[in-house]
């Protein structure tokens, strides 16, 4: 080869590449030439990175002489070549904008933004102008729905999981609320069906009632525990439930199977009723009471012992056997509860602790026409043949005794209280 040959191949490929690298200049100057407002959205706080690079053909076709932008592609498709996430949408469950023509620019823009992730609103504003929830009467606010801090629990484009959920609900929730899950996942708590457990009482951003539930408490544990309901209807509810609700007694978040979560049931009864508690110590204790098993005798929610007292100590008693019949006098007594104490006395066979004389010692017809006369005293007269007539004062005043019979205040058995009162108080 020649030396001007040689010099002239040099100099084709230092023309080639004066060429090359005006043609490069010259496609960022004719894109910010024509187009100036983008020039100056090189200085906003977020920029598309294709965009501050210069590589406006990255998304553009040179567009020539048409006068107007030429993508390469339907947004959505564009968009997804960089970025996959939304590439790997769920299309069972997607955010509804990216279903549409325009998707990704409905929340996004494609050049410049003040805001992070290029969002054209702060997220906090964004997704309230389609999302806007009018706020409850009275409403609990849930902090993050409350700060507008959305993405802490959706996903903006798609999810596996049910409303957009960054994961499945039951963890979501207890990535915050751990503390009240005591180790459980969310699949083995109180009504779960599956990791979208908590949903089923409570609302993830505003409610009339405490806390986050969809209702109010009673109403929401009734709806799925109907028998309890009918039972409530039926009968008398526990008193408890005048004042307070089921949570008086059930932590909501217990394990399955286990509703009040390993507490012993006497321990939780013994919260309301001491009186038992002490009676339970006392020398002679009935045996479910000593083991604790409170609902052997008693149902929790609602009274349903029979209206023959004694079917339901019949269950473990043999009525039927000669030495309890001899004991009662050839009878069946309706209420065993009248004369024992079901859960503790001094006594041996669990009678309450003070007697009148006649039954004490056995003597029946002292008062009674027969030891199996069941019919009751009509008047004070048979009682006062032994007792000297009261003062005439409050509660024992002539005009009183005169309308009210003794047995109104007064056991003529046997009572827990002083003076066989039948309750605690001698007031009326």
């Amino acid at each position: 080869m020649t030396r001007h040959l040689r010099l002239i191949l040099l100099l084709l490929v230092l023309a080639a590449i004066s060429l090359g690298a005006q043609a490069a200049k010259d496609e960022e100057k004719n894109c910010l030439d024509c187009h100036p407002k983008l020039r100056k959205k090189l200085s906003g706080k977020f920029n598309h990175k294709p965009f501050a690079d210069r590589q406006c053909m990255e998304c553009h076709e040179f567009h020539g002489y048409r006068n107007r932008m030429e993508l390469k592609m339907q947004v959505f498709d564009l968009c997804t070549q960089c970025h996959e996430t939304a590439q790997d949408a769920a299309e069972e469950n997607t955010h509804p904008p990216l279903l549409e023509e325009e998707s990704c620019l409905q929340c996004h823009l494609p050049h410049s933004a003040d805001n992070r992730r290029l969002l054209a609103e702060p997220d906090s504003l964004l997704c309230v102008e389609c999302h806007d929830e009018p706020p409850a009467a009275d409403p609990t606010v849930h902090p993050p729905y409350q700060k507008r801090q959305c993405l802490e629990c959706h996903n903006p484009h798609a999810s596996t999981f049910g409303t957009l959920f960054q994961m499945p609900l039951g963890y979501l929730c207890l990535g915050c609320h751990g503390d009240i899950a005591g180790g459980l996942a969310p699949e083995q708590m109180h009504a779960a069906t599956d990791t979208t457990s908590c949903g089923l009482c409570h609302t993830g951003h505003q409610s009339d009632t405490r806390p986050l539930l969809r209702r109010d408490p009673v109403e929401l544990c009734l709806s799925c525990h109907e028998p309890i309901r009918t039972l409530l209807a039926d009968a008398t509810p526990h008193p408890i439930l005048e004042s307070e609700d089921c949570l008086a007694c059930h932590t909501p978040h217990f394990p399955k199977g286990d509703p009040f979560e390993g507490q012993p049931v006497a321990e939780l009864c013994f919260t309301c009723h001491d009186d038992i508690q002490q009676r339970v110590a006392m020398a002679v204790v009935h045996p479910p009471a000593e083991e604790g098993e409170c609902l052997t005798c008693h149902n929790p929610h609602a009274g349903t012992r029979p209206t023959d007292e004694s079917a339901l100590c019949g269950d473990c008693h043999d009525l039927e056997d000669e030495s309890f019949t001899s004991a009662h006098a050839g009878m069946t007594p309706e209420s065993c509860a009248t004369c024992h104490d079901p859960h503790g006395s001094s006594e041996s066979t669990l009678l309450k602790a003070f007697q009148h004389g006649p039954f004490a010692g056995g003597d029946c017809e002292v008062c009674h026409a027969s030891a199996s006369d069941r019919k009751p005293l009509s008047d004070n007269e048979l009682c006062l043949s032994c007792h000297d007539e009261p003062a005439a004062e409050p509660p024992h005043d002539t005009a009183r005794m005169s309308v009210t019979p003794c047995i109104s205040c007064h056991s003529p058995h046997v009572s827990t209280q002083p003076g066989l009162l039948r309750t605690s108080s001698a007031s009326d």
